[in-house]
C-alpha cells in the first residue's frame, strides 16, 4: 500500500500523485526505473516546463517518454499546434493512444527515441522528461536534431557533468561535448520525489538552446572526445599526437600553444574545439 500523505504540493496531496497511482493499478502496471520509467507526480514542475518553453502556436513538440501523459496533456493544454509523443513502452504506448483519442493534435509514435527514424516528423522543440538512464544518448541523439530549444528535467548528477569547467572533477566528455553544441541553462533543482518511483538523485530542470557550429558530424567529435578522455591525466599533446601524421611536430602548431603541456581535463570545450576541427574533423 502507498502512502499518499508523503507526495504533497504546499499543504495538499499532490492530486498528480493521486492520479498516477491509480492510474499504474488500472493497467496493473509495475513501473522499471531501471529502464528509465519513473513518472512525474509534480503540478509545479510541469508548470515550469511549459513556462520556459515558450510555447506558441505553430509550435510542434516532441516529446520523449510520454509515460501516463502528464505532461502531455499540460503542453495539449497550450498553444502547441501538434504533438509528437515517443513511447517504447507497448502497454503505455496504448494507455497513451486510449487517452488522447480523441485530440487530432496529439500522435503517438511507439518506438525507442535513440532508434526512431524522425526525418518524416516536423517539429521545432523537445519538451521532455525522458528515461533518465539514457541521459548522455539522448543529448547525442539531440545533437542531430533541428530544434530551436530542449526543455528537459536530468538527475542533478549527470547536469553536473554537463555544466562542470575544466580543471573540475566532473569534466568530461559530456561537459565538453554539451557546451560545445548547446547553450544549457539549469533552471532550478527539484526533489526526486517529483517522480514516481522516485529516482535516487535529485532532478535539474535545464533548458538547451542548439548553438550555431561548422561541426558536421557529431559522432566524430564524441568519439574524439571519447580517446581525450580516455586519457584525461595526460597530457594534451601527447594524446593529440595520435591525430597528427608522424611526420609534423604538433608542438609547434599554433592551435596548441600555450595549452600542449597541459593536462586533458584541464583543456577548455574551445580549445579542445578548435583542435578537433584541425586534426579529427
Amino acid at each position: 500500500m502507498y502512502d499518499y500523505s508523503n507526495q504533497k504540493t504546499g499543504n495538499e496531496i499532490d492530486e498528480l500523485f493521486r492520479e498516477t497511482i491509480l492510474n499504474i493499478r488500472r493497467l496493473r502496471f509495475r513501473p522499471q526505473p531501471s529502464f528509465g520509467q519513473n513518472f512525474v507526480v509534480s503540478q509545479r514542475l510541469v508548470d515550469e516546463m511549459i513556462k520556459h518553453a515558450k510555447l506558441s502556436d505553430g509550435d510542434r513538440i516532441l516529446e520523449i517518454g510520454g509515460g501516463m501523459g502528464t505532461l502531455t496533456q499540460k503542453i495539449v493544454d497550450s498553444k502547441a499546434s501538434e504533438v509528437f509523443v515517443v513511447e517504447a513502452d507497448k502497454l503505455l504506448e496504448r494507455f497513451l493512444q486510449l487517452r488522447f483519442y480523441n485530440d487530432r493534435r496529439v500522435y503517438i509514435i511507439g518506438g525507442d527515441f535513440l532508434n526512431l527514424n524522425l526525418e518524416h516528423i516536423n517539429f521545432n522543440k523537445v519538451v521532455s522528461n525522458p528515461p533518465f538512464h539514457i541521459s548522455t544518448q539522448i543529448i547525442k541523439r539531440l545533437s542531430k536534431l533541428d530544434v530551436d530549444l530542449a526543455v528537459m528535467t536530468f538527475q542533478k548528477d549527470f547536469v553536473n557533468k554537463m555544466i562542470a569547467p575544466a580543471g573540475s572533477k566532473y569534466y568530461s566528455k559530456i561537459s565538453v561535448f554539451s557546451k560545445v553544441l548547446f547553450e544549457v541553462e539549469v533552471i532550478e533543482e527539484f526533489p526526486r520525489d517529483c517522480f514516481y518511483p522516485a529516482p535516487k538523485i535529485d532532478i535539474s530542470l535545464v533548458t538547451l538552446k542548439p548553438r550555431k557550429t561548422d561541426l558536421v558530424n557529431t559522432t566524430s567529435f564524441w568519439e574524439f572526445l571519447t580517446c581525450l578522455f580516455n586519457n584525461r591525466n595526460r597530457k594534451f599533446v601527447k594524446v593529440i599526437e595520435n591525430f597528427v601524421p608522424r611526420e609534423e611536430n604538433v608542438r609547434t602548431l599554433e592551435v596548441l600553444k600555450g595549452i600542449k603541456d597541459r593536462r586533458v581535463f584541464q583543456i577548455s570545450p574551445e580549445d579542445i574545439f578548435k583542435t578537433f576541427k584541425l586534426f579529427a574533423n
